[in-house]
């Protein structure tokens, strides 16, 4: 019998969850940002502007989602000094107030905005620290937002900060403009430390685009990273639903269709790739295959071991683009906890 890890006969829509317009320091209006995603084939776009929350859900479509939500920053981004930037999504489509704002650290042109904006509560953003950054986590649970730790590299974290954060629903394992920039791209050795410290959040893949250059241009911004998102259907609810399930996953470029286990054995079905990795909080012994003689892999299926706290896999296509699925637990799997 097959027990599904991301739900079975419901589609996957394709998201972007970091985007900046020229409501804060992007160079596209949200109108121009919905046509460039439309073209390059996603579903859903939530634009999270520095600091700022505009509800742009009128732009919405049968065949297109907007999300609401914003990126709040810890403190200024000086390159030598540590950041935390966290992006908020909201819950329910009817949010229309944004929490832990401080006027005073609103900057560029989304200072222009600031008459359109409802918050609730005030908090000083100026310092680094755990206690800031949960202090915004406890008040985003409690308010009705999911909350992503965004580019971890980037905020120039270490272990030291990010083990000491409490409540992300999300991380970023990979942050578009981060590699464009020339950054350290990929945060999925950040996921599992915090999964060794019990910490569950939801790999994401986005773009941070601000749209500098042309979508044509090898350095553009936009396209390069999106998080899969397993919905009954393209509706506000029923997506944020589902990023709250855990039904999703993050990529650059190879897709997941089928996620399961079935006989002891963890069943992976997907687009042609060079390898397939299958990772636990164990050490892996025999836990990645490869393509050989120039095929590609569409599929995989690992022995489960006989303890183990979590499992999760990583694809990785001929070109280098890599895909991550979230952590399942032992206690999931076993149905110990519903899934």
């Amino acid at each position: 019998m097959k027990q599904y890890l991301l739900p079975a006969n419901r589609p996957f829509y394709k998201a972007n969850l970091h985007a900046h317009t020229t409501v804060s320091d992007g160079r596209l209006s949200p109108e121009e940002l919905k046509r460039l995603y439309r073209g390059l084939g996603y579903d859903i776009l939530a634009i999270t502007d520095h600091e700022v929350m505009l509800d742009h859900t009128h732009l919405s479509e049968p065949s297109f989602l907007f999300l609401k939500g914003y990126e709040i920053g810890t403190n200024p981004a000086n390159p030598t000094q540590k950041t935390c930037h966290i992006g908020l999504l909201a819950k329910r489509a009817d949010t229309d107030a944004q929490i832990c704002f401080d006027p005073a650290r609103v900057w560029g042109n989304a200072r222009n905005y600031l008459p359109l904006v409802k918050y609730r509560g005030r908090i000083c953003q100026t310092d680094f620290s755990p206690r800031t950054v949960n202090y915004i986590l406890k008040e985003a649970a409690a308010h009705g937002f999911f909350a992503i730790l965004n580019h971890p590299f980037w905020s120039r974290q270490t272990e030291q900060d990010y083990l000491a954060y409490e409540g992300f629903a999300g991380l970023e394992v990979y942050n578009h403009l981060s590699r464009q920039n020339g950054t350290a791209d990929e945060g999925s050795f950040v996921l599992d430390r915090m999964l060794a410290e019990g910490k569950h959040p939801l790999p994401i893949a986005a773009d941070d685009n601000h749209n500098e250059f042309s979508a044509d241009s090898p350095y553009s911004d936009a396209g390069g990273g999106f998080t899969m998102i397993c919905a009954p259907s393209l509706s506000y609810a029923e997506v944020m639903g589902a990023l709250e399930r855990g039904d999703a996953y993050a990529s650059t470029g190879p897709q997941i269709t089928e996620l399961f286990v079935e006989d002891g054995q963890l069943v992976l079905r997907c687009s042609a790739v060079r390898d397939i990795a299958c990772l636990t909080d164990r050490r892996p012994r025999w836990a990645r295959l490869c393509a050989e003689g120039g095929e590609g892999l569409t599929g995989a299926r690992f022995p489960l071991p006989d303890e183990y706290a979590y499992v999760r896999v990583e694809l990785t296509d001929h070109a280098g683009r890599r895909a991550f699925s979230r952590a399942y637990t032992k206690n999931e799997i076993d149905g110990s906890d519903h899934l």
